[in-house]
């Protein structure tokens, strides 16, 4: 006769395989952005997840201690996250002490983007588009749906029981601390025309998201090590550019919101630079 623990597990085993079956069926990311999409996260879950990471993030990485770029990030990124379907959610937008050319996403709101990224932008606008694309990614679930996709049976089973914290390990196997995650290139695709929507829609020129692509691909040539990160996680290409190109040239933006617009950039760009 098997024992209670044997018996217990195929039953668990059938229940999580019916639930993956149902949402490999009919998807369960929600509807608008991720209408139809594959993810065993609801958004409670996700921001909460998001949490634990960001705090795993947080010590590990050396956040500014400058109130004044901290509040720049955190106006722009505000500033998008109102226009995404999630603009009732917390999202909290940080500045990383490193000179490497990057930022990253963490899932549940929470954005993170390096000094040197600060320094090298054009624009108010520029460091605006990276926002938005990282804004975009939380919008569209990036980080959990690639969770589900790699870890969907066992991510079930640790959703119905099978072990304690099971779900969270292999959410931080996957996600490695949010700031290696790498997402598809169908993901950055949906990034880069969310974002320049967001763009737009918050105020911004959209054109902004290829004239900072245009930036990144002239450092890559002049200084290849600064960029290394960003290349890494968010690969750009002349057809990559191009589409984000066209994409913009569709798109009106909507009327400018006040703001302290450059000068308040210049003021940070300098004092980092110091």
């Amino acid at each position: 006769m098997a024992s209670p623990g044997r018996s217990a597990r195929p039953g668990l085993l059938s229940v999580a395989v019916l639930l993956l079956v149902g949402l490999l069926a009919a998807g369960c990311g929600g509807g608008g952005v991720n209408a139809g999409d594959l993810n065993v996260y609801d958004l409670d879950a996700e921001w909460a997840l998001g949490h634990r990471l960001a705090s795993d993030v947080e010590s590990e990485v050396p956040l500014l201690a400058d109130p004044a770029a901290t509040a720049l990030v955190d106006r722009i990124g505000q500033r998008l996250a109102v226009q995404t379907e999630l603009a009732d959610r917390e999202w909290t937008f940080r500045v990383v002490d490193d000179p490497a050319v990057n930022a990253f996403a963490v899932p549940g709101g929470h954005i993170y983007v390096n000094t040197g990224l600060i320094g090298a932008v054009g624009s108010e606008a520029e460091l605006a588009a990276v926002l938005a694309h990282e804004v975009a990614h939380v919008e569209a679930r990036h980080s959990t749906e690639q969770l589900t996709r790699t870890y969907g049976l066992q991510a079930l089973l640790a959703i119905a029981g099978a072990g304690e914290g099971l779900l969270e390990q292999l959410a931080v196997q996957v996600l490695g601390a949010g700031a290696t995650a790498k997402f598809s290139r169908d993901a950055e695709r949906e990034a880069d025309a969310l974002g320049v929507e967001r763009l737009a829609s918050a105020g911004y020129p959209p054109e902004a998201m290829a004239g900072f692509f245009e930036l990144l691909l002239a450092q890559e040539q002049r200084r290849p090590n600064a960029v290394e990160q960003f290349f890494a996680s968010h690969p750009i290409t002349e057809e990559r550019l191009e589409r984000v190109r066209e994409l913009a040239a569709t798109i009106e933006p909507a009327a400018p919101a006040t703001s302290p617009g450059q000068p308040a950039l210049d003021d940070v760009q300098r004092r980092l630079a110091a």
